[in-house]
């Protein structure tokens, strides 16, 4: 059955402490230093929530953040109303949001700067006024123009869609400062099984499966392999994996077969990425030179 882009992103809306699990994850990986004050662009928001982790971000000691995605949100009013939902959690309950790059006292003041009143409004944009918090719909070639702009480019659940995923990291090398970092989370499951559980993990990769739109099919080693090669440095990945039922693995595409275990077994991975300070950039071209 054809399912198209927003009925994908459709079947992975979920809770806004789940979404924001992913932004603290990024940051226990290449620490916590690198969010005070960062300029962040979120690559691939989402159109349910595009500004959730911005805001979250930002409480939490980042210096500005912009969000993109090339589909536009589906319902401003309902972003604007997690976002109000989400601070006033923020104020009762500081400890459990906080990730310890700020003090709780910065924490809340960074939350009380939000315009409650128009978020419930349904007024996104007017909630965030006055706030550096930026969102555009487009890809990342056409809104951010200016190289070395940010310290950090995200994304959850965003490479797998990417139907040009080395374009797309060329993309995030360019608009990041040397000594930037590229976070992100990718699933390598068939994501159908978010809203019908029918579909197995490994569906798309069998023979007979249902074709499923809108994924590159890459699996894990691929991706990291693309990563290195545009360049990056201390390329590290933290890959959740489960095993391939023998009925599956005998019934795998032939494309598909031949790949490894940990290829075949890694539904999803946490990923850290740094572009190379200029200094290390100019010693490695002078060494290939020599």
């Amino acid at each position: 059955q054809s399912v198209s882009r927003r009925q994908l992103a459709k079947s992975q809306e979920m809770p806004a402490h789940k979404i924001l699990l992913s932004s603290r994850k990024f940051f226990q990986m290449i620490g916590l230093k690198n969010l005070t004050r960062a300029s962040i662009l979120d690559f691939g928001c989402g159109v349910f929530d595009p500004l959730l982790q911005s805001a979250f971000l930002y409480c939490n000691g980042a210096g500005s953040l912009c969000a993109i995605d090339v589909e536009p949100c589906g319902n401003t009013s309902k972003a604007a109303f997690a976002i109000a939902t989400m601070i006033a959690d923020f104020v009762l309950q500081p400890d459990k949001w906080n990730i310890g790059a700020v003090g709780k006292d910065e924490f809340l003041r960074r939350a009380s700067l939000f315009n409650i009143a128009s978020l419930r409004d349904g007024d996104m944009a007017g909630g965030v006024k006055g706030l550096p918090l930026d969102y555009r719909v487009g890809g990342i070639e056409n809104v951010c123009k200016r190289d070395a702009a940010f310290d950090v480019v995200m994304s959850f659940s965003v490479l797998e869609h990417v139907m040009d995923p080395k374009g797309a990291l060329a993309q995030a090398m360019r608009v990041l400062r040397p000594g930037g970092w590229l976070v992100s989370q990718v699933d390598f499951s068939d994501h159908r099984q978010f809203y019908n559980p029918g579909p197995h993990l490994w569906t798309f990769m069998t023979r007979g499966g249902p074709e499923q739109p809108a994924v590159n099919k890459l699996r894990y080693s691929e991706v990291m392999a693309l990563i290195a090669g545009a360049g990056f440095v201390d390329v590290s990945g933290e890959p959740q994996t489960r095993e391939v039922p023998p009925d599956v693995q005998a019934d795998l595409l032939p494309e598909f077969a031949n790949k490894s275990p940990s290829d075949l077994q890694t539904i999803s991975t946490w990923l850290a990425a740094r572009k190379p300070d200029r200094c290390f950039g100019r010693l490695f071209r002078a060494l290939r030179q020599a």
